[in-house]
């Protein structure tokens, strides 16, 4: 037997078109053909989501929808975002305020950081020259620990981040950056008229997130700041908070990346699952 588990993770640097439309697809084919595939594996009636990221962003849209959350046995948010308007990263606050995104949009691209064989070969060649190279690059894009994350592997992650978004859904992270705001794509006056009815973007409710949640956050993450987690907490209905664990030396990627991940996080992780999706051979601590 097999838990019934729907993995999420993602961040602002791998993703698809943007947050307000693949929340459409997240609650549409995504989710559909993601939980029959592994209902049909464990037979389960419902699934567990643990998402990072942009990829809890996509669960707090996707989960407005009380269909789709009745489906849901528990959903387990690592490093959570909805809010992005306290960002810690310098770099990624200069990149908004500067509306880099937007430029790249005006000159016809439709990627940005694109995942290519170039741009990690330079990114590989660059970590074999110096390590420190490649900790300052991932530090100032979301903030880290290096003494948690194994620095022999820095090739390793840089072939795998970045990898890749749309230019629409940098735009769409800038937006919600510079105006402190969570809500759909903001296309202009003509635009929103044209994609929602009316001439402003719509925003997401929190509210209306029905169903149990378990949020794992970091002190020290640059991404999901306390700050905004804070708030995102506090519009989220408080029966749906069933469990609330903050590790305060974490940054961002420490909890896929962590060293001590296995036995600071996990364990935590996996006995909430255990309470809301009993997994077989198992047996829970509390």
């Amino acid at each position: 037997d097999l838990p019934a588990m729907l993995t999420v993770c993602l961040h602002p640097l791998f993703s698809f078109h943007s947050v307000s439309s693949l929340t459409f697809f997240f609650v549409g084919s995504l989710w559909f053909f993601s939980r029959q595939f592994i209902q049909n594996i464990t037979g389960a009636a419902k699934v567990v989501h643990v998402g990072h990221s942009e990829g809890t962003m996509q669960g707090f849209a996707g989960y407005q929808n009380p269909d789709v959350a009745s489906k849901v046995a528990v959903f387990v948010a690592l490093a959570p975002v909805a809010y992005i308007g306290h960002l810690g990263s310098k770099f990624l606050v200069n990149l908004a305020k500067l509306d880099v995104a937007g430029i790249v949009s005006l000159l016809g691209f439709k990627q940005f950081l694109p995942s290519t064989a170039l741009i990690h070969d330079v990114a590989e060649i660059a970590c074999d020259v110096s390590d420190k190279v490649c900790n300052d690059a991932m530090c100032a894009l979301m903030g880290c620990d290096p003494n948690n994350w194994n620095q022999t592997r820095w090739d390793v992650f840089a072939s795998l981040d970045p990898a890749g978004t749309s230019v629409q859904n940098m735009v769409h992270f800038q937006q919600g950056a510079n105006k402190d705001n969570w809500c759909y794509m903001d296309f202009g006056y003509f635009g929103n008229k044209d994609h929602y009815g009316h001439h402003d973007a719509p925003c997401y409710d929190l509210g209306k997130v029905n169903l149990p949640i378990a949020l794992f956050s970091g002190g020290q993450d640059d991404l999901a700041d306390p700050t905004d987690v804070a708030r995102l907490k506090q519009e989220l209905p408080a029966s749906s908070i069933v469990y609330q664990y903050n590790i305060n030396y974490y940054s961002h990627l420490d909890f896929i990346w962590g060293l001590d991940a296995y036995h600071v996080l996990y364990p935590q992780v996996l006995q909430v699952i255990q309470k809301y999706q009993p997994i077989p051979g198992t047996v829970s601590r509390g």
